[in-house]
Parts: structure tokens; sequence; C-alpha cells
């Protein structure tokens, strides 16, 4: 949740994303069968999908997914959603309107049973799980009336017919809900309940090792997962004394999804290999399913075995028909390569943990958002993909590979493999093309002497007019900046500069590159097919390099293309894009190392190591400074609008009362050292994007969900897509900004040389006098060298 202090200018809301809850395997999903539809708890609603056309059609808010504890499915035409308060709602499969709701007035974990008169179910608190039996109390109050004017029937009368001694860790169900299994640290516990659901028989089974799954089916058959991979399958356990487990090894590592299927004739089950592993218990043989997004989950399958349900640990929920293997239906929440997942600390490492947080530069990841369509575009942590996420309807529009990778999952030393992540994302003017910045670094096994060696490529992709939402890739080019070189900053041209079609790299030892596309494509050529052609992106400019190797670097681009300002540690300069020289060296306002530069209006705003510093470019004066701060990546903290001279500044920072980790985002207008809006995040900010189509700025937490942070005065209008520039900032009552000048007033004539400097061509004929004469035979190699560079200089 977010909370705000502000002005009423400014307000933020959730708009999309979050982590899938964390249910068991028959609760995520549900599927009907006699309608044909598919239902899934998404992190923010429940999502009704057609097996027809495989779109959602329905759905179906909800205040907080993470409350939702349970999805029970009654018959074909009543389903519950079950909430851990202890509230049950009832929903008509036929409307999809709510009907009644029950008050356990108790946690609920999972429900077994549901009738008029009768409720069995799961409670859970502080690990010790309860199996109840509740009937209602017929007597009605008028505060049985909620806010929403449902009836609530208060079920009160409760009997307890298992209870556990110690703190469990998994509780698994079989499809029909009349067997239970219960994990602990050193046995298993499990269930049968009688016809009546009035009684229980169990059976106790004693493990070495605590089981990482479970799945029970309808005739008593046990599957355990374990952390070494192997999976122990007990056979009639309620009819046979003494059972004897069968193992089932295929696994290298922990198996974290069992199910099964067709009664008890298949087991399904899945880890970290991202492969779903068919076990014929009576053959013993085996089927597989690789490729998958991520490692395995959960498994569910439907009472007629026609569809398996997987969820993935790359926030996938894959609906996949037994028939043929393939996907039906793929729902997928916002991806991003959040790698550091802060903890509450101790008290006593206070001071430390302040310390980490403001050097860590983990927290922040890259989310563009692309210049037309608004689309997110999200680096995965899984696969080395790109995601391209609709926050408006809030659902993946698609995900493509931008380089090769192992597609299989990993384990033991294969996870010393990464995959390459992408690290700069940028977008040409008209959207048509995208630049894309990857790094591999070189895997640290067998003592490979290239171990520090980092694989950088710099990929040109064109939109794809065919597919919507894919590109493709036009040209590569590998160590963009030489050998070893990270590229730390990339910008795209504004339109007034060759028509928008460049893009500038900045590496960490301060040159620029400037790439132009070798042959242009003409404007009609997307009507005439045949002159559809791969483009060949090169390098056309170049800025000399500093003598020094630093990670402080930064540039933006002028709107008006006339400029690029270079940030090197505290050194800020001005390039003239025409001649590609420097022009003027600003006043020395940095206090601390440069992180991130953006032009706003007439101003440069600058983020330092520990401060945040407007200047005004016209003048060359402070406007004010402002002490904060900012680790390595802060750039992907920082967005700035051109057109109403805002921009937002995120942070994270340690909680002084119970030392969690915790986002802000400030909203600033240039002229002013107060923020005009201050939005708070129980959780840590990771990214900041500016967002025309809503007219303000787009935040991502560590949780995955994305806010919007937009001006109160106007509605949010998510679905608008082809506003202009200007009908965004009038729609948003942002006053329309004094034509700005070109920054090019800022460096007067005398600084621009009229002439280019006389260039000194270097031939074979000037070594001419290095290598001849009688000196030359009896010369050492050093001495050569010497005069190799006297000839040079």
């Amino acid at each position: 949740m977010a909370s705000a202090v502000s002005t009423a200018s400014w307000k933020s809301s959730r708009l999309c994303g979050g982590s899938f809850a964390d249910l068991s395997s028959y609760t995520s999903s549900v599927l009907l069968a006699s309608l044909k539809q598919f239902l899934v708890l998404t992190p923010s609603a429940l999502k009704l999908y057609s097996l027809t056309t495989s779109k959602c059609v329905r759905i179906i808010p909800l205040s907080s997914a993470a409350d939702v504890a349970d999805i029970y499915l009654q018959n074909e035409s009543s389903l519950w959603v079950a909430f851990k308060d202890g509230t049950l709602l009832s929903i008509d499969c036929n409307s999809w309107f709510p009907g009644s709701k029950i008050d356990l007035g108790m946690p609920i974990h999972s429900i077994l049973s549901i009738s008029e008169d009768t409720v069995v179910f799961f409670s859970l608190q502080n690990s010790i799980a309860k199996l109840c039996l509740a009937k209602p109390d017929l007597r009605r109050s008028a505060s049985a009336i909620i806010d929403d004017d449902l009836p609530v029937v208060t079920f009160s009368q409760k009997s307890v017919l298992y209870s556990s001694d110690e703190p469990i860790s998994l509780i698994e169900l079989s499809p029909a809900k009349s067997y239970f299994a219960i994990a602990f640290a050193k046995y298993v516990v499990t269930g049968k309940l009688s016809t009546d659901n009035s009684a229980v028989e169990l059976l106790k089974i004693d493990r070495p090792h605590p089981p990482t799954s479970l799945a029970v089916s309808e005739s008593g058959c046990l599957a355990i997962g374990s952390s070494s991979g192997v999976i122990d399958l007990y056979t009639s356990l309620f009819s046979s004394a003494n059972a004897v487990p069968k193992s089932l090894k295929w696994h290298m590592k922990a198996v974290t999804a069992l199910q099964f299927a067709m009664g008890d004739q298949y087991l399904l089950s899945g880890g970290q290999e991202k492969v779903l592993v068919f076990w014929q218990l009576e053959t013993n043989s085996t089927q597989f399913l690789p490729r998958l997004p991520g490692p395995i989950t959960k498994i569910a399958v439907d009472s007629l075995s026609t569809f398996y349900t997987i969820s993935c640990k790359s926030q996938d929920v894959m609906l996949i028909s037994a028939v043929d293997l393939l996907p039906k239906i793929t729902v997928s929440s916002v991806k991003s390569t959040i790698s550091l997942d802060p903890t509450p600390v101790a008290k006593s490492s206070r001071r430390k943990s302040h310390r980490s947080l403001e050097s860590s530069s983990d927290l922040p990841v890259l989310m563009v958002a692309h210049p037309v369509n608004e689309y997110l575009y999200l680096p995965t942590y899984y696969g080395s993909q790109l995601q391209t996420y609709n926050f408006a309807l809030d659902r993946q529009e698609a995900i493509q590979q931008f380089a090769s990778t192992l597609q299989m999952g990993k384990i033991y030393e294969e996870e010393l493999i990464t995959d390459a992540q992408l690290i700069h994302i940028a977008f040409s003017h008209n959207a048509q093309w995208m630049m894309t910045v990857d790094e591999l670094p070189t895997p640290n096994i067998d003592n490979i002497i290239s171990q520090s060696h980092t694989n950088i490529n710099l990929r040109f992709w064109r939109s794809d007019p065919s597919t919507p939402n894919n590109w493709i890739l036009t040209s590569r080019t590998e160590s963009p900046h030489g050998y070893n070189r990270k590229v730390l900053g990339v910008a795209s041209a504004p339109s007034s500069y060759s028509n928008g079609l460049a893009f500038a790299t900045l590496s960490d030892s301060g040159d620029i590159h400037l790439w132009k596309p070798k042959t242009h494509f003409a404007e009609n050529d997307e009507l005439n097919p045949s002159s559809k052609r791969p483009v060949e992106w090169t390098l056309r400019r170049t800025l000399p390099a500093c003598p020094m190797h630093t990670s402080a670097v930064a540039l933006t681009w002028s709107s008006d293309g006339s400029m690029i300002v270079l940030g090197v540690e505290t050194t800020l300069q001005l390039i003239d894009t025409e001649s590609f020289t420097v022009v003027k060296t600003l006043p020395n306002v940095l206090s601390s190392r440069i992180r991130a530069l953006r032009i706003v209006g007439h101003d440069l705003v600058c983020l330092a190591k520990s401060s945040l510093v407007v200047l005004n470019l016209l003048t060359l004066k402070v406007k004010w400074t402002l002490k904060m701060s900012n680790p390595q990546n802060s750039e992907r903290l920082f967005a700035a609008s051109t057109d109403n001279k805002r921009f937002a500044v995120g942070f994270n920072y340690a909680n002084r009362s119970d030392y969690s980790v915790k986002g802000r985002v400030l909203v600033f207008a240039t002229d002013s050292i107060v923020p005009e809006y201050m939005a708070s995040f129980e959780v840590p900010v990771v990214s900041v994007t500016f967002s025309a189509r809503t007219g303000g700025f787009l935040a991502l937490d560590n949780s995955s969900v994305v806010h919007a942070i937009y001006k109160s005065s106007s509605s949010l209008n998510l679905q608008a897509v082809d506003e202009t520039e200007e009908q965004v900032a009038t729609s948003n009552g942002v006053l329309s900004s004094i034509v700005p000048q070109k920054i090019r007033e800022i460096t007067q004539p005398e600084f621009i040389e009229d002439e280019a400097p006389q260039q000194i061509l270097l031939t074979e004929t000037k070594f001419d006098d290095v290598f001849s004469g009688p000196d030359f035979a009896m010369a050492n190699l050093e001495g050569i060298f010497e005069k190799v560079l006297s000839t040079i200089s």
C-alpha cells in the first residue's frame, strides 16, 4: 500500500502487477468445465478466461488478493471465496454477482467442505493447524449486515476434529477434499474424513528430513518430495499396516510441486529444472514437458484430468491441455529483475544497515515506457527475456528473447552460468526502433583465465509491422566501446536531430559514441513489401575518452537536439552535436559524484551521490540544492517530464521503528525545493518512469506492483493512447510553458571555432625515418617504439 503526504494537486493509486498468492494447488485457479471457463486468482482480481478464445471475459475486483485464503467450487453454479480473516463470500457462476456471506470467526487456511449447515475448514494460526467443523448461528442482529448490504450468517458453533501439536510447514488436500496431508519437521500426518465429515482417521509417517512438497490422491496414495530430489510414494496407507515407500528419482534438486492425475495412475512433479515430469506409476515410465517459463511452484489437475494448471516462480500461471501438452491460457504478472529482498534488520545493526542500504545498487531495476502506446518494457529474471506489459489492462502483451540462454533449469554448477541481463533500453522518437544493451559476465567455473571479462552487446531492433509488440533484430555490435568497457549511459535523439534516428552511448571511460542507421527507410516503405530489408546501425561520431575510468558518468540530450550534457565525476560539459566537441564546461556545482542528468525546460537537474541540484542553463546559476543519498543505478529511480517542468526521485530508507526497508517517491517542480508530492510505500521502490498517458509518473515497488502518481485535478484516463503531449498537458491542468530557447544560446560564438581545426593525415611515409637508415639494424625494440611515438606526437 502507498500513502501520500502532499497538497491536493497530486495523488497516487495502485495500477497493476504484484505477486501471485502462494496458495495450495487447488485454490489459485478453478476450471469450470461445463461453462468452458478458467478462473484465476491474480494479484489484484479474480479473472475469468474463456477456453474458446483464451481471452479474459470478466474481472472480479478484490481489495487485495493477499487476503484470499481459498477458492472453493461447490458446484458448477456456486463458488465460494474464503478470506484469511474468516469470511466466506458466495459468487453465482452464471451472473458472477456476490451472494451471501459467512463469518466463521477464525482465520481460514483452506476449505474442505461447504453445505447449508456445515463448513469444514483448516484454520492456521502461528503455524498451528486446526481442522474445524462449524455450524451456523441462526440468531441474526442488525450488526449482521455489512457495508455492501449482503446478509452475514455467523457460524459460531465449532468443533475441532484435529489440532497439530507443533508448527507445520505444508497442508495439501486431495481433489475431492476427502483426504489431507500435513507436513511437520520430522514426520507427515495423513488424514481421512468420514462420509459425514464428523470424524477423521489419522496416520503418522516418520521422515528423516522436512518435506518440500506433498500430494494425496482420492484413494489415499501419498507422494512426498524431498530437498534431494527423491520422491517417496506411499500406496494403500489406510489398508496396509506396514507401508513401504517406492522411490522415484529424476530431479536433481528439491521437488517443489506434486500432484496426482487420473486417480492415482499418474504423478506430476516439478522443481528448479523448469521441467514438468509425468510418472506412469504402473509401468515406471516417464514423460517430460521442458522449457517452462520458470521453476515450478504449484501443480493442479481438474477432476477429469483434461487440463493441468502450472504455477511458475516467474509469475506465470499456465493452463496446459493433457492431450497435446500445449498451453491454452497463460496469465502473467509483472516480471521484474528484482534481485534483493530486504528483510528487517536487528537493532544493533542499525548503522550498518543504513550504510549498506545507501551503498546498495541491487534495488533499482530497469523499467522503460514505450513512447507511443505506453506499454512497460521490463527485463525478466529468468531466461534473458524482455516483457511487454499493458498496465492499463493489467496483462502481458508479449515476451521476447533478447539473448541466447540455457532453456533448461539450472542446477549445481550450472547456477554459476548466469543469463544475459539487460542494463539499458532506449526507443527512437517515432518508436520504430529500439536499442538495448546487455551484459553477460564470464562464469566463475573451471578456472577460466578470462573470468573478469564481461561480454557487452549493443543491439538495434526494428518494430515488426506484421506482429504487434514484436521486434526484429537488425544489427548487433559486440563491445561497442572496446574490450571490457561497460556502457553506463544511453540517450535517444529528439525528433529535431536527424529525424530522431540516432542514439548516443556512454562508457565508463567517459567517451560518447553516436550511432545512426546506415540506410534509411522512406516514409512509404511499410506499404512496399519489397523494401523491407535489415538496416545496419553504425558508429558515426566519437567523443574521445577521459584519461580515467569511473562509474560516475551520465549524459542527457536537449529537446532541440543541439546539445548533449555530459557528466564525469563532478564535471559537467556541454557538447555540440554538430561538431561533436566540448564547447563549454559548466560551473562546478556538484559536491559528489554524478549519478544521472535530466534537462527539464531551461533547467538541468543533476542527481549526485549525496545531493540533488537544479541548475538554470540560461543564467548558469544554481536554483536549489537538496541533500540526499543516491546509490549506484539511481538513474532508474529518476524520471522527468519536459512538458510541465516536473521530475520525480525515488529513494529507500530503513524505518526506525521496525527497521524494515521502505520506499518513497518525491515529485518536484524545478522552481521549488519543497516537493509537491510525497508517496510512501511499505516496501522499497525499485523503478520510476514518466508516463504521458497518466500525465505523471509510474513507480514499481519491490513486490512487483506498479503505482501511478498523477495530478488529482484530472481523472486517470488509461485508455487514451493517442493524445498528443499538448492534449495531455491540457487535460491535467498543466500550464503551457514558454517555448524553450535553444540551449545553443548558452554558448557564445567565441567558444565555437568558425572553421574546423586543421587535421594532419598520418601516412606510411611518415615512418620512413624510423625504419630506414643505419641505426635501424642496431636499434632495439624499445628504441624503435620511442621513435614511433615521437613521430605520432
